[in-house]
Order: C-alpha cells, then sequence, then structure tokens
C-alpha cells in the first residue's frame, strides 16, 4: 500500500466514505449496500390522512383549490378500487371538466383483452344520469359510446340527432339496426366504417347486401391490401404470409377471414366460393413459380405480383389506388369502406376525384382526365408553379413521357394504358 493512502486512512478526521473515495479515485463512491440497510424511521408525510373522501370532497367544491390536485390522485386509484369506492370516484369524476369526464367515460367502455374470453365492464346504472348530463355538457366521443352502449332506447332517441356524428354512427347502427324507429342511412354508414364493421351491421339486416357488392368488398380489400402494402406503407409488409403454417394466402390478409364470415351470415356462400376457388388459383400459380423460378424475388413480393397477374377485368379498378387524394387503409386489417377524401391541394371550385383508377374512353390521356374535372395534371401544376421546370418540360418533350404508349396493354404494378393509377 502506498505511504501516502496509508497515512489517509489514518486519520481520524475524515469519514469511512471520504477514504473509500480516495482509495479508489473516485469522488463519487458511496456504499450502496449501506445505504440498502440502513433503519429508516416512519415519517408522515402531509398526505398520510387524505382519505378517498376527502379527495372526493376537494374535487366535487370546485372553490376548493384543489380541484387539479384531487382529480390527479382520483383517476391514479380509480382502476384498483373496490366497486362500491371505484363508483363513488367515478361520479365524483364525471362531474369534472372535459378532460377528466371524457377519460372516466373512457375508462367505463367495456374492454375485452387480446386473446381472452372476459370483457372487463366497469359500467353500473348509478353512472346512468351522470353520464348523460356530462353529454348535455360536453358531448364528448367517449361519453356517447356510452350512451349508445347502455343507456335505454328513451334517452339515445332524446339526444339521436346528436349523437348522429360520423364517429358514432356507426355504433347506433350496430344496436338498433332493427328497430322501427330508426331509419338507417347506408351510405353515410359506408362513409365511416371499415369493410368488417360494414358488414357486421349489414348482416344485423334481414337483406343484408347483394352477391354483387359482396364480391366488389372482397376484391376492393385484396387489391387494396395487395397495392398498398408494395408501396411499404406499413412496416410489416408480409401480411400474406402464416408463420404457422408457412404459407402465403389471401385469406391470411388481417381480418379477411372476418369479412367472409358476415357474408356467410348473410348466406353469400356462392359468393364466398367462387373467391376461394379464385383465391386458390393466386396460391397454385404462386407455388408454381417459386418453385421453378430461380430468380424470383422476395416472396411476399412475388406474391402480391401474381394477385394482381390473377385479378379480374372488371375488378381491375381496385388495384389502381390515388394515394394524393384518398386514404385506403387505417391499419392492415382496417380497409376503408368507402376512401376518404383528403388534398393536398386547392382547385377554385370542387373536384371529384375517383377513390380508385378509372377506364378512359378510347385511347385515353393522363391530361383528358384532369381537363375533364377542371384541374390542372402534376405536370402542369409543377409547370405553373415553377418557370424552371415548364422550360425544362418543354425543352426535353416530356409530355410524352406521361402518355400511353399506343396498343400498350400490360398490366403491370402500377397499372396498364388504359388504367390510370395516379
Amino acid at each position: 500500500m502506498r505511504g501516502d493512502i496509508r497515512k489517509l486512512l489514518a486519520q481520524t478526521e475524515l469519514s469511512a466514505e471520504e477514504k473509500m473515495r480516495a482509495v479508489m479515485d473516485n469522488p463519487k463512491w458511496k456504499s450502496y449496500v449501506d445505504e440498502h440497510l440502513r433503519y429508516v424511521e416512519f415519517e408522515a408525510s402531509e398526505e398520510a390522512n387524505e382519505s378517498i373522501q376527502q379527495l372526493i370532497d376537494w374535487y366535487v367544491d370546485k372553490k376548493s383549490k384543489r380541484v387539479k390536485y384531487s382529480g390527479v390522485k382520483l383517476k391514479k386509484m380509480f382502476l384498483s378500487l373496490p366497486e362500491v369506492e371505484q363508483r363513488q370516484v367515478g361520479l365524483a369524476l364525471l362531474t369534472g371538466s372535459e378532460s377528466d369526464t371524457e377519460w372516466t367515460c373512457h375508462q367505463l367502455l367495456p374492454n375485452k383483452p387480446m386473446f381472452q374470453e372476459n370483457w372487463t365492464v366497469r359500467w353500473h346504472p348509478c353512472y346512468t344520469e351522470a353520464v348523460e348530463a356530462c353529454w348535455n355538457r360536453f358531448q364528448g366521443q367517449y361519453c356517447g359510446q356510452l350512451m349508445i352502449q347502455f343507456l335505454d332506447e328513451e334517452a339515445v332517441r332524446r339526444h339521436l340527432q346528436e349523437l348522429e356524428t360520423q364517429k358514432l354512427y356507426f355504433r347506433l347502427c350496430r344496436r338498433f339496426a332493427n328497430a322501427g324507429w330508426f331509419v338507417m342511412d347506408v351510405e353515410k354508414l359506408k362513409r365511416c366504417t371499415y369493410i368488417n364493421s360494414y358488414l357486421s351491421v349489414m348482416s344485423l339486416l334481414p337483406q343484408g347486401i347483394s352477391p354483387e357488392e359482396a364480391r366488389a368488398l372482397l376484391f376492393q380489400w385484396t387489391g387494396v391490401a395487395t397495392v398498398h402494402h408494395m408501396q411499404r406503407f406499413f412496416t410489416d409488409g408480409n401480411i400474406f404470409w402464416n408463420a404457422k403454417t408457412c404459407d402465403h394466402r389471401v385469406l391470411n390478409a388481417w381480418g379477411f377471414t372476418t369479412a367472409l364470415y358476415y357474408m356467410l351470415k348473410m348466406n353469400l356462400h356462392e359468393v364466398v366460393s367462387d373467391f376461394l376457388d379464385w383465391e386458390e388459383e393466386v396460391v397454385n400459380d404462386y407455388r408454381e413459380t417459386v418453385k421453378t423460378d430461380e430468380d424470383t424475388p422476395e416472396l411476399e413480393d412475388r406474391f402480391r405480383q401474381t394477385i394482381l397477374d390473377h385479378f379480374p377485368d372488371d375488378m381491375r379498378h381496385f388495384t389502381k389506388l390515388d394515394f394524393q387524394h384518398y386514404y385506403y387503409v387505417s391499419t392492415p386489417g382496417k380497409i376503408l369502406t368507402v376512401p376518404e377524401f383528403h388534398s393536398i391541394y386547392e382547385y377554385d371550385s370542387p373536384v371529384d376525384f375517383p377513390p380508385f383508377g378509372i377506364l378512359v374512353p378510347g385511347h385515353g390521356m393522363v391530361g383528358d382526365f384532369y381537363s375533364a374535372v377542371g384541374a390542372a395534371s402534376p405536370l402542369e401544376q409543377m409547370s405553373h408553379d415553377n418557370p424552371s421546370v415548364a422550360k425544362f418540360v418543354e425543352e426535353l418533350d416530356l409530355v410524352e413521357d406521361f402518355l400511353p404508349e399506343e396498343g400498350d396493354s400490360k398490366v403491370s404494378l402500377y397499372g396498364n394504358s388504359d388504367v390510370l393509377p395516379f
């Protein structure tokens, strides 16, 4: 041991901790074991005597100056409380602000954990009047969901006009599809649902949907999922792959079998059978291609291309997606029944863009479509906004590159010459 360290350790005025810091040459050294073993005396905190009732009283009294403080405490303990105390806290929170009432209503909605049979239902009839009062104050989305799901028909009918919003209309249709007083707007339902949600409602009606519509929805789902994922809009692109069976199938797409289930509930067995026959052709062709083609690209891409190669001619427009103006998908398993319009451009007059590719009469030109709807083509738009682009286009005669070649009808990932993919 160095002499200077020996002398330092002998100094009685230094603590053991200071000596160890010198030994280890680390000014931040400390004994975590000694800290862990240290006896700690009880110290009563200011919050020790705050009962649930005290917090509720503070929260309900809007002049207590402890509303926000008690609200945070009550929400933190809400889910872990026994049922009686939970309802007391829930009723108190429903007297609060919009954010607190919406939070509470969200907790009261039934929740089914993934892959479990049991539901967690915290709702109790004692909340009825408080929830209706919250709706009168704020008309929040979660509050509206509670209204539709748990309040009696008379209460819902009192607020029917207010509840018929885009976000709540599906729930209204699900509960009151066959109620004599409820007039369902099917087109509105389509505009605010995913395909499975739409089918779940229509399967409740005696008439269901037509075979033609059912077939179109199946190929819409298939086309949108195929092209959307070819564009890598989702990080996990292997939606047609099943890791358990180790195969590619259209039926492996998330949620797709649910659509078939609802169609069978509507006795559309012929439509389902025909689609399964088509899907079998796709799978068989894909397997043969993979087996014989040594230069096969990434398997998921190969399967998607096989789907497009087999797409029925009358359904092919469902593979021509206008990403510039429409949303088609929320998540891989949620295909919108009617694509949602959006636009990053502004036009002098409303433009009715088709959500899927359109057939152009005769040979057709890209510019014909845009002039027909009174809007500039993308190339014209760029040329108008940037004189340098306009000069570049004119010098290189780029217009021809945007037009289909005569007699070219080859179908590719981006569509054929007679169908505009946008």
